[in-house]
């Protein structure tokens, strides 16, 4: 186990690089000293959220977390934003969108939605973000999709029936409980083209 960070403290390390007695003062006082809370100011409350890991070079963020693990953070006076938004503003500058219908993405290159590290940090469309996603294989597809009715059980049989039952994509599509244009698209392979038949 590693030693306590602070100077002539031997104890083990819980948190953060502290020790439980050294972290309690730093969770309560924003240091290690214990006399009075020292208000950091929107700078070191972001450093102080931030943990460099060995063998990576990625900032990881270790305060507040949103559903689909991005870190958040409130700047004082201003409403809570994403993290490593809030570090491309202030290392690399300012975040500005083209219009309100298409707002400026700030992409991660090492898809660590966790790191805050500005190097791993650029700025891009929606649609640089999405073309990015889907050039990683990071989109859900398939039935790993929310809004699919299908299985990819049930696709391999549709691919199989295709040309080879008396069934038309109507008749098909009627079992399947989708629709006409659903079955087009995974015969013209325009939708699970990842599925082979059986």
């Amino acid at each position: 186990m590693s030693i306590c960070k602070v100077i002539h403290c031997d104890s083990d390390v819980i948190a953060k690089g502290y020790c439980w007695m050294h972290y309690r003062k730093f969770k309560k006082y924003g240091h290690t000293s214990g006399e009075g809370r020292i208000f950091l100011d929107d700078h070191a409350r972001f450093h102080s959220k931030i943990e460099l890991i060995p063998f990576t070079t990625c900032w990881w963020w270790s305060g507040g977390v949103n559903k689909h693990g991005y870190g958040v953070f409130a700047a004082k006076g201003f409403p809570s934003q994403f993290a490593h938004r809030y570090s491309y503003s202030i290392y690399v500058g300012e975040i500005k969108s083209d219009t309100i219908n298409d707002p400026i993405c700030v992409m991660h290159s090492c898809d660590n939605p966790m790191c805050v590290n500005p190097d791993h940090l650029s700025l891009g469309s929606r649609a640089d973000n999405n073309r990015d996603m889907v050039n990683k294989s990071r989109q859900a597809r398939g039935d790993a999709s929310g809004a699919s009715k299908l299985t990819e059980d049930d696709v391999s049989e549709i691919k199989s029936l295709y040309g080879r039952s008396p069934y038309r994509q109507s008749d098909i599509a009627k079992i399947y409980g989708v629709t006409h244009g659903a079955i087009g698209h995974i015969f013209q392979k325009r939708t699970w083209r990842h599925v082979a038949p059986k």
